[in-house]
């Protein structure tokens, strides 16, 4: 092997390794040794060579003189078996004491293992000298206590903020809070492993401290290392339960796909292989709120890491979570370097060897935030796990983390919500494709002013959560033509925010998906910017369901679910939702006296005289702030054949509950400066033994007044609009 001197720089430098089988008679060449290098070589020897009385000899024909061209050899090994293994379970004495030297350790029984190699005082495990191509180490370890323990050889530490790092490594130290039971261990060698010695160690200790060694294996790699879930014997996986194949693969299709909100601690073993260094903590404790209800909390001690059950992932798009790394108080403290953030990783070979996916900077999750990554190709495999883990600490109490809501999902399973307990604030499944939502809200209101209390936003999101839209914008009058604002046909409506005045009871809500949102990949949020106002009302969800609509929404009477209606009480129907008795098929309105039980719902409107005397007496007259509306209940509207009533806002007409409104008439402010009557023929699609009205105000300006409002069958020649129709006859004013 080359040394520090200078080396052959000619090509006819180099070095001839021969044998010759008649005393040096005649050379036969095995190898060619070509400069510089500085590596161990093996070499097979041939037929030829391998017979009584063969010598080798190492040959630099040429060279430059004395100091130049220099060379070195050195390990020189010529055996029939090339590869040592050694292969320990403890049963047999002898090969024990023949391959380890250990001082104080006892070979018994142990945590139960028939035979270990146990430890309880400061002392060390040597193995003797061995030889390596490319070889693994397994052997099963117990640890007990607080002490850490050392495999000296294997495996230095690589931490972010480390230089030359191509990946995240842990040491080959191990601390007691990973090994409260037997596991086995499975390290990776260097190529050409030569003359090597390995050692346990546990460097300090208590009177109680001790730990236990089992199934000791090194030797040659089995293919793919047996992908971590199995034995290697002597280059032959023998595999785990529920593995199988040269290289244990799973011998059946593994789960797809996470789904925790860590809302019990007694669910985390169902989903999650390991949870060292943390546990399940209530909004108040830990980190606080981190998505929604309970965390997962990491604080202790020793290592801190989440890591999953194998999945395969060779469909899976995804991973998503929230996370929070630190704060501003005792339980939830900043970390201070690089090395106390926390990574994602993932595995294909059983946690042998980890790949980055993330890393979460400590400085970037001092408050909770949302993270969404897309799976790398290489972690697409039919057996994957992940982990969240935090290379460093400062000790118990101290950079604590927590994590919530994780979610790795499958692309066979995107078409699946799950809504027995849905994950608020967002939908579990992000990948949405279909037409209608459906929800119930309700805002406490606690001012007396719209505009001081935070509205609750539905949006949506194409890239992942990186940028919000509202899932459907406004459209009113004066809107400037753009998109489906454009038209003569266009639809007013609303926007999706809702404020607190307008919800004060449970509220259902139906939303038909726009076109334009459902064209990708969708995740929807209910948002509520309550940094910006000032004792922002709380608000709640309730019944969330996403899904192809009912026909025409279930009448707004009912839930959809499934492509089935539910009816709400006085409600009956296979396909949509209908009143069980008769709609009423008049409506008479003077506003004189007590409101007419045919109002559903008047919004921001009092009786009173604000405009003056519309047509005689009161008027209901609309001046707050905030929404501007009087509906009506569904009336039957079949032989209607005009509507008299004067209005300066927009009247529109529903057929299902108002789930969608469409126009009657929109008039200028500047027609109705004075009194009038207003004459509104009703549309074929008005006719309908379930039609509401409306009254409506898209975006406030001066107060407004409505009199004298009458729906009812029609006059002869519609009284030439000089007249109100009272029940088929004109009565002229």
């Amino acid at each position: 092997i080359l040394s520090s001197c200078p080396a052959p720089d000619k090509p006819g430098e180099g070095v001839l390794l021969h044998y010759s089988s008649d005393n040096g008679i005649t050379w036969t060449l095995l190898k060619l040794i070509i400069f510089p290098l500085d590596r161990i070589m093996s070499v097979e020897l041939p037929a030829g060579a391998r017979k009584f009385g063969v010598q080798f000899r190492w040959w630099q024909p040429y060279h430059s003189g004395r100091g130049h061209d220099v060379w070195a050899l050195d390990e020189i090994s010529m055996t029939s078996v090339l590869f040592n293994t050694i292969s320990l379970d403890f049963s047999n004495v002898l090969d024990v004491t023949q391959s380890l030297g250990f001082y104080l350790g006892h070979v018994q029984p142990y945590c139960q293992h028939d035979w270990t190699l146990r430890y309880n005082k400061n002392q060390s495990v040597y193995l003797q000298k061995i030889l390596l191509q490319r070889g693994s180490i397994y052997f099963t370890l117990t640890v007990g206590f607080f002490f850490n323990v050392f495999i000296f050889f294997c495996t230095q530490a690589c931490l972010p903020g480390m230089p030359s790092c191509f990946e995240f490594t842990a040491p080959s130290v191990y601390h007691p809070s990973e090994f409260k039971d037997w596991r086995r261990i499975t390290l990776s060698l260097p190529q050409k492993t030569c003359a090597t010695r390995f050692r346990w160690i546990q460097n300090y200790y208590g009177e109680q401290d001790e730990w236990a060694l089992d199934d000791i294996y090194i030797g040659q790699q089995c293919p793919n290392m047996c992908h971590g879930h199995g034995w290697c014997d002597h280059g032959h996986c023998r595999c785990d339960d529920g593995f199988s194949g040269t290289d244990c693969q799973p011998s059946s299709p593994l789960s797809s796909s996470i789904l925790s909100d860590f809302e019990s601690q007694d669910a985390l073993l169902a989903t999650w292989q390991e949870v060292i260094g943390g546990e399940v903590v209530s909004p108040d404790m830990g980190c606080g709120v981190i998505s929604s209800g309970s965390s997962l909390y990491f604080s202790k001690a020793g290592l801190r890491q989440l890591v999953s059950w194998d999945l395969d992932t060779e469909w899976a798009e995804f991973v998503q979570f929230y996370l929070r790394v630190g704060g501003d108080w005792a339980e939830c403290n900043q970390a201070d370097s690089r090395e106390e953030g926390v990574l994602l990783q993932y595995s294909n070979d059983g946690g042998i060897s980890w790949g980055l996916i993330a890393e979460m900077y400590f400085t970037d999750f001092t408050k909770p935030r949302f993270v969404h990554y897309e799976l790398p190709l290489a972690s697409k495999t039919p057996s994957t796990r992940f982990r969240w883990w935090q290379p460093l600490h400062s000790g118990e109490g101290y950079d604590q983390w927590a994590i919530d809501d994780v979610i790795i999902l499958s692309e066979r399973e995107k078409h699946i919500i799950p809504m027995a307990n849905p994950t608020l604030p967002q939908v579990k499944n992000p990948n949405i494709f279909h037409k209608s939502f459906y929800f119930k809200l309700h805002l406490r209101w606690t001012n007396t002013e719209h505009e001081s209390s935070a509205p609750v936003l539905l949006q949506y999101s194409h890239d992942a959560g990186r940028t919000w839209a509202l899932v459907r914008e406004g459209c009113y009058p004066g809107t400037p033509g753009s998109g489906v604002c454009e038209g003569s046909s266009r639809e007013l409506r609303e926007s999706t925010v809702y404020y607190t005045g307008d919800y004060e009871q449970w509220t259902r809500v139906t939303v038909v998906i726009p076109r334009n949102v459902a064209a990708s990949k969708t995740r929807f949020r209910w948002f509520q910017e309550s940094s910006v106002y000032r004792d922002a009302p709380p608000f709640a969800l309730d019944g969330v369901y996403i899904s192809e609509p009912c026909p025409n929404h279930c009448g707004g009477h009912g839930d959809c679910i499934s492509g089935v209606c539910f009816c709400d009480m006085g409600y009956t129907g296979t396909d949509s939702c209908v009143p069980t008795v008769a709609s009423p098929t008049e409506l008479t309105e003077g506003f004189e006296g007590k409101l007419s039980p045919l109002w559903q719902s008047i919004s921001g409107g009092q009786v009173g005289g604000g405009c003056g005397i519309i047509g005689e007496g009161k008027a209901l007259y609309f001046s707050s702030s905030g929404r501007r509306e009087a509906r009506t209940v569904p009336l039957d509207t079949t032989n209607t054949r005009k509507s008299l009533g004067p209005t300066c806002v927009v009247v529109q007409f529903s057929t299902n509950n108002g789930v969608q409104w469409q126009v009657l008439r929109e008039l200028d402010f500047s027609s109705l400066l004075e009194p009038q009557v207003v004459t509104i023929e009703l549309p074929p699609p008005a006719k309908t033994p379930y039609t509401v009205f409306r009254w409506w105000q898209p975006q406030q300006a001066e107060g407004w007044a409505l009199d004298n409002v009458l729906l009812a069958p029609g006059c002869p020649w519609m009284c030439s609009g000089h007249g109100l129709c009272d029940n088929g006859r004109c009565v002229y004013v």
